[in-house]
């Protein structure tokens, strides 16, 4: 058991060092700079898919991109006002397998070595999960900016469904283009009028 444990450690270490891959793709010829409004598609696919996910799950995400879009530079658009880009989740789940093989050593003393050993497998059962954040151009009706990331559901990211979501989704829009590089965006009194 413990050279099963041994064996086994540097690969838990080097699995929780690593942060799982964010994977994206843009369309070169959208114009970021001219960009300030969102909205969230509603209803959001999140809500339908994977079965049996958390319906309060939806929200956990808007709020977290919400923040993320704001530090980024971006607003919500107005009640009644056409948003210059509709975001838009898709989350799934699947079911996975991981199997490792490794030797396991038995000899016939403290330091027999040369004993023989044989083949083990561990076998384990995870949830892998997906997630997707899809930024639409509804002038041009075209997707304009593609993130994903695929990660393993923990007890710890199920026990803290809002503070995964804070942490995957800014995983994801850590890498969406900054309004900074562009005019800053106006601010909008209530009344309609720009300051």
């Amino acid at each position: 058991m413990l050279t099963r444990t041994i064996l086994l450690l540097p690969l838990v270490l080097a699995a929780s060092c690593v942060a799982p891959p964010v994977f994206t793709d843009l369309d070169t010829s959208a114009d970021f700079g001219a960009y300030q409004t969102y909205a969230f598609l509603k209803p959001s696919s999140v809500v339908a898919s994977p079965k049996g996910a958390n319906p309060m799950l939806a929200g956990h995400l808007e709020d977290a991109a919400a923040g993320d879009l704001a530090e980024l530079g971006y607003r919500p658009s107005a009640e009644g006002q056409a948003p210059d880009l509709v975001v838009s989740f898709t989350l799934g789940a699947r079911d996975r397998i991981m199997e490792t093989e490794y030797p396991s050593f038995y000899g016939r003393g403290r330091y027999d070595w040369g004993g023989p050993y044989y083949q083990q497998t561990d076998i384990r059962h995870y949830t892998e999960g997906t997630l997707c954040i899809d930024f639409f151009d509804p002038a041009r009706d075209a997707p304009v900016w593609h993130g994903k990331t695929v990660r393993t559901v923990t007890k710890k990211l199920r026990e803290d469904p809002a503070g995964a979501a804070k942490a995957v989704v800014g995983a994801i829009l850590e890498r969406f283009p900054k309004r900074s590089e562009a005019a800053p965006v106006p601010v909008t009194k209530s009344d309609g009028g720009a300051t």
